[in-house]
């Protein structure tokens, strides 16, 4: 979505939006390997990293974001996740696999999929 309000309201459950901090050439998200590369002239306040939950995925390839799951709901075939990493909250949904919480899970999402906000509105 263009917008992160858009984001919130639009797909079950919601966007999911990190805080993120200049880098290099890169905004990242710290205590994580998710990173995006910022265009020039950026103000660096207000950056945040967002993603869809369906486009976490429990198999190896694309960026690692390794999680400890806070709490299941359980959707028919998928499972969508609450999840915690460092200080960052998070939500994946996830095809069912009798995930229980308190379980570390490595999920990865494709680079193609992180999308990089500033103040609300998407620029890359």
């Amino acid at each position: 979505p263009a917008t992160e309000y858009v984001g919130y309201f639009i797909g079950s459950p919601p966007m999911n939006y990190l805080s993120a901090v200049i880098d290099g050439d890169h905004a990242r998200v710290e205590g994580t390997s998710l990173a995006v590369r910022v265009p020039p002239g950026i103000d660096p306040a207000g950056l945040k990293i967002g993603f869809r939950p369906e486009h976490l995925r429990r198999q190896p390839g694309g960026v690692a974001l390794p999680g400890t799951v806070a709490r299941v709901w359980y959707e028919g075939t998928d499972e969508v996740l609450a999840l915690t990493n460092g200080p960052h909250r998070f939500r994946a949904r996830v095809q069912a696999a009798a995930t229980v919480p308190g379980q570390t899970l490595a999920l990865n999402i494709p680079q193609d999929s992180l999308r990089l906000y500033s103040g609300g509105r998407i620029i890359a």
